[in-house]
């Protein structure tokens, strides 16, 4: 039965001056108060219901409650344009009404919890780790604060095509305490991105109060010295919540930028089912029970205010269950995924070359790595191809978690286009001391989901970096500063310069010794070739690999087979650089073509000093090639 017609007006909560002033004149019919509270019952109805299938070991791993918490979720996704392809949030794992909302079914959360072959992510993620961008949501990753930047990188592609679109991001009271939720802050604000950021004070960060995680009193006080404006409201106010949203959204819609909304509430479970929650005083989680639990306080509004009656919520609570018992019988006895599907999709095989290219744009930012690499791969699961430029790849440690954790990833456990490339300059042999001088691709050789490149010729800088734009996976690129101006060559003018990912070159044929490098190594390897052959009459053989990830394995066993003598050179450090890879996989696949063993010319076990005398020791030079050269020979 349909209620009567009937609106309540919003600018009636606790969302300040700034909600009221921007909610004036709006209202909610009776059909979406109704509504809202559907998306309320459903959400604490779903998570019941996983309460049980967890206590019978049918949900995987952890299950994590949002008690206490639906009002907010709901009331901030309530407030976006929702539809295919409009605005877009990303929940953290309390969010679950924020993704009902946005669209997402009931069996397919089910599904996800329980790890079943048709969930979304067909059992790679758990829980609330899922997306879906056209029905507007992105899900999060656990590390909290990295998808502030990576939002921030969705709202940068609305504002480069002038969509009129909005993103919503949640970040817990912990969270807000993580670098990334400041770089990303950062960086929307610079850039005046239509973004809403929802603080969540829930009063616990998994077991941390408040005092111990940070001094200010309200979350919305960290927002103003980004020049973001900020509002407290109770996030237990249905009502409050909502215009709160609803007017930041339409002021970032306007183009005026991000807007931060701290929500008051109150997390009633642990961190997740299985913590007893010992740290939380007695008698707190009872009182706020009894006393504001958002579900309650919503009905009581509305019944108070006469706009719906209790027949019409009976109907919906009635709906609810039945939705809800049809979802889990659904999916309660489908199977796991099979044991062979973990292996496919970390990244695209075959790589498509034919893109959609956008105009080239250049913007500045402010110098957070996180920040830049996290805006870059929300900007790459929207359709575009950002290049990530590092002024020094030696600061691409400070966006590590993001690279490894979220970039390298999105394809296999979420399914997401992530086409990016990250590149710098590297290396040393410049005087550039410990922190402008570093090679960093060994401590990205073992992330599945990245690619590495390292040209080291004029023609492959070019030719890599058009292929690694047009790579459907994320690149990292790195450009030797020593070959900066050293290294020159003419190409053909109107030459279609591409140079295939994962294939070595041949740089110099010999037949006695074969020495594998790449990046600036490649031509000292050079210069010990053309000496060895003029003081020793050797033929040295010298393989280029050009990409390090994925790895040229038939080059080298082509050259291994064909010299049966191995020297590799590269200027990383030895132990655990990429060379111990190389040998492996030469052990692996043709040791018995060796005629004595691999040998290795590397950097020393130390940072990289600054006096010429000092970095000239450190690293690999012609006369320690020559000298490794000619001891291998003579085995």
């Amino acid at each position: 039965m349909t209620p009567p017609t009937a609106a309540i007006p919003t600018g009636t909560g606790a969302a300040g001056a700034a909600g009221a002033a921007g909610a004036a004149g709006a209202a909610l019919s009776s059909d979406q108060l109704l509504e809202i509270y559907y998306y309320l019952r459903l959400t604490r109805t779903l998570e019941e219901r996983l309460v049980a299938l967890y206590r019978q070991s049918k949900v995987i791993g952890g299950l994590f409650r949002s008690l206490g918490q639906e009002g907010e979720s709901v009331a901030t996704a309530y407030a976006l344009e929702r539809g295919r392809n409009k605005d877009i949030l990303s929940p953290l794992i309390r969010n679950l009404g924020s993704l009902l909302v946005m669209g997402a079914q009931p069996v397919e959360i089910l599904r996800q919890y329980m790890a079943k072959a048709d969930s979304p992510t067909h059992g790679r993620e758990l829980n609330v780790h899922f997306n879906d961008l056209e029905k507007g949501y992105l899900g999060q990753i656990s590390h909290l604060g990295d998808m502030i930047p990576v939002m921030a990188g969705i709202a940068l592609t609305f504002k480069l095509r002038r969509e009129p679109r909005v993103g919503l991001v949640y970040i817990g009271d912990g969270g807000t305490s993580t670098g990334t939720f400041h770089e990303g802050l950062n960086f929307a604000a610079v850039q005046r991105l239509p973004l809403v950021v929802i603080g969540e004070y829930n009063h616990w960060a998994y077991s941390t109060p408040p005092e111990t995680q940070f001094a200010v009193k309200d979350l919305a006080e960290k927002s103003p010295g980004y020049g973001i404006p900020a509002v407290t409201v109770d996030g237990n106010d249905v009502v409050a919540v909502y215009e709160a949203t609803k007017f930041a959204a339409d002021r970032a819609r306007r183009g005026k930028g991000v807007h931060f909304i701290e929500v008051k509430t109150y997390r009633r479970k642990g961190h997740a089912e299985h913590d007893d929650q010992h740290y939380v005083p007695k008698g707190e989680l009872d009182k706020w029970a009894k006393e504001n639990d958002p579900v309650d306080r919503y009905v009581q509004r509305l019944l108070a205010a006469d706009l719906v009656g209790e027949s019409h919520l009976k109907d919906i609570d009635d709906r609810v269950r039945d939705e809800v018992d049809q979802a889990t019988d659904a999916c309660v006895d489908e199977p796991l995924p099979e044991a062979e599907t973990a292996l496919p999709g970390v990244l695209v095989d075959p790589p498509v070359a034919d893109t959609l290219w956008f105009k080239a744009l250049w913007i500045d930012t402010p110098i957070s790595e996180a920040a830049i690499v996290g805006a870059a791969a929300g900007a790459a699961h929207m359709g575009l191809r950002p290049v990530a430029e590092m002024q020094f790849i030696d600061f691409i440690s400070c966006a590590y978690d993001m690279l490894t954790n979220y970039v390298a990833t999105a394809r296999y456990r979420a399914g997401l286009s992530t086409p990016m490339v990250v590149r710098g300059p590297c290396g040393g042999y410049v005087r550039g001391g410990p922190f402008h001088s570093q090679n960093p691709e060994a401590a990205f050789l073992h992330t599945p989901g990245l690619k590495i490149v390292y040209p080291a010729t004029a023609r492959d800088a070019k030719g890599l970096i058009k292929a690694s734009i047009r790579d459907e996976d994320p690149v990292l690129y790195l450009e030797h500063k020593w070959l900066y101006r050293r290294i020159k060559e003419q190409l053909p003018e109107g030459e279609e310069v591409l140079t295939p990912i994962g294939e070595a070159r041949l740089a110099r044929e010999g037949k006695n010794l074969s020495i594998i490098s790449y990046g600036a190594t490649v031509w000292k390897s050079l210069e010990a070739a053309d000496r060895l052959a003029q003081e020793d009459g050797l033929s040295v053989e010298v393989v280029d690999l050009r990409t390090l990830l994925p790895m040229d394995d038939a080059a080298i066993v082509a050259t291994v087979k064909k010299t049966n003598k191995v020297l590799i050179v590269h200027e990383d450090t030895r132990t655990g650089g990429i060379a111990g890879e190389i040998a492996a996989r030469i052990n692996e696949q043709a040791f018995e073509w060796l005629d004595g063993p691999i040998m290795r010319v590397t950097a020393h076990d130390v940072p990289l000093p600054y006096a010429p005398t000092l970095e000239d020791f450190v690293l690999p030079q012609t006369d320690d090639i020559v000298k490794a050269a000619r001891w291998l020979a003579a085995y």
